[in-house]
């Protein structure tokens, strides 16, 4: 089947007069590079907006947040753009240097992300198309603090035998569950290991075991949102 993922479920939107909680230097930046959505339509890190694929719609269904997103001590700027086709929604993460203010896209993905405090990432496809129903597909991502940048750690899909039994390698199911994974450990998503369960939870432990999911205040991406962003002068 092709679904899009339900798996991300934004937080209720905060209302104007809740002000987001950021750093003077951050607020700054980033308030100006929304405001540039409005005024140049460009986004953070410069790019021109595709206007008919993102303003045609309700352009305030879209959010964005302010946190320390990857761990590394300084906010980022994450946009949660869902006002366009399903091919153009994406998550970014926009992360600004301190000594030019220059913003640049640290990450970018399909909006259903989960952030976790050790820095990786944990980001669903947009859409379902194996013969899994247990697990939705996603790739992992670890913060690389050197590069300042994510890195891929591996994809991973899966079979569960009464979704479609015809073919299912019941070898590699060991403990009988019914459910094969397959993880991919090239981006090409051109080699995969068949693992049962305890092996696959292993791989993910590897990146996960221990770290806590970060709880990501949105905000819907309208000017009077956005002011509340900007140091009180």
């Amino acid at each position: 089947s092709e679904e899009m993922s339900a798996a991300k479920t934004t937080a209720d939107s905060e209302t104007a007069g809740e002000q987001p909680e950021t750093d003077s230097e951050a607020g700054k930046i980033y308030s100006a590079a929304l405001e540039a959505i409005f005024s140049q339509n460009i986004w953070p890190d410069g790019k021109e907006i595709d206007q008919a694929e993102y303003k045609s719609r309700d352009f305030s269904e879209n959010q964005f947040a302010v946190c320390d997103a990857d761990g590394d001590g300084r906010e980022e700027l994450l946009l949660h753009v869902t006002s366009a086709s399903m091919a153009g929604m994406f998550e970014g993460v926009y992360d600004y240097d301190p000594n030019t203010g220059n913003i640049r896209e640290e990450f970018r993905n399909f909006p259903a992300i989960t952030y976790y405090d050790n820095g990786s990432i944990k980001a669903e496809w947009s859409h379902n198309q194996g013969w899994g129903a247990k697990l939705w597909l996603f790739t992992l991502y670890e913060y690389d603090r050197d590069g300042d940048t994510y890195v891929f750690r591996g994809s991973v899909d899966s079979w569960d035998r009464d979704v479609f039994a015809e073919g299912f390698p019941a070898e590699y199911d060991t403990d009988g569950d019914g459910t094969v994974y397959f993880i991919y450990e090239d981006r090409n998503l051109s080699n995969h290991r068949t693992v049962d369960g305890e092996e696959y939870h292993q791989w993910l432990d590897s990146f996960l075991d221990g770290a806590g999911e970060i709880q990501i205040d949105w905000y819907d991406l309208k000017e009077e949102n956005i002011k509340y962003l900007k140091p009180a002068s």
